[in-house]
């Protein structure tokens, strides 16, 4: 499995919609990051179409200290795993 990066998605976004790479950037690092983190750390679900859903779930182990950590966790939509799955290699 190979990673993309941000900058690459960005760059990639940028060529299909012919807008400035930098207005990407803006919208994606200014705008969209936050507000899902934002979102999150009020305690709300953040659904994104065909990808899936975003919420804040309290993790499994507590710190040293006892206390226990909020964490996000994603679960994909149907249709994202309709895709995934669409493209799986066989054994």
């Amino acid at each position: 499995m190979q990673k993309i990066k941000l900058s690459e998605a960005m760059a990639e976004i940028s060529a299909e919609l012919q807008i400035p790479v930098e207005t990407v950037q803006d919208i994606v690092q200014r705008s969209f990051i936050p507000l899902i983190l934002q979102n999150l750390t009020k305690g709300r679900r953040v659904v994104i179409p065909k990808l899936g859903v975003l919420y804040p779930a309290r993790a499994r182990r507590p710190t040293q200290e006892g206390i226990y950590r909020t964490i996000p966790k994603f679960v994909a939509s149907p249709a994202a795993k309709k895709i995934l799955n669409s493209k799986g290699e066989k054994k």
